[in-house]
């Protein structure tokens, strides 16, 4: 009865967040004041406002999926494995004024109202 009152609560609740798409390419695209309900991850939201592909890790925790590519623009690993391009998410955190990585995997990740995230697709190397 909980889980099914919780749930009801959920689907009620509406809340407004802000979501950047940088492309790494002075490509960037705002999905401003996008509406979900409470309980959302970031990852079903990009699944909402992007073409995604992704991979599954059961045994990742927390979170499971990594984010592949985003409106056809993949993730590359050169085959040394010593750079490569990925996709990265970052929220706004308002009281430091600052960006901070993702902690966890976007499908562990709860929005909230108010809400401001980044998909940045980043280049990484090994030194």
């Amino acid at each position: 009865a909980l889980r099914e009152l919780a749930l009801s609560i959920s689907e009620a609740t509406t809340l407004a967040v802000n979501v950047e798409i940088n492309y790494g390419n002075e490509t960037v695209e705002w999905h401003n004041e996008t509406k979900v309900t409470a309980g959302y991850t970031l990852f079903k939201l990009t699944q909402e406002i992007a073409i995604i592909k992704y991979s599954y890790y059961a045994f990742t925790e927390p979170g499971h999926v990594l984010v592949d590519s985003i409106n056809n623009k993949s993730t590359y690993t050169d085959p040394s494995y010593a750079w490569g391009y990925t996709w990265i998410w970052y929220y706004w955190n308002g009281n430091q004024k600052k960006w901070v990585s993702g902690p966890v995997g976007c499908d562990a990740w709860l929005l909230e109202n108010g809400g401001i995230y980044k998909w940045n697709f980043e280049r990484w190397s090994f030194p």
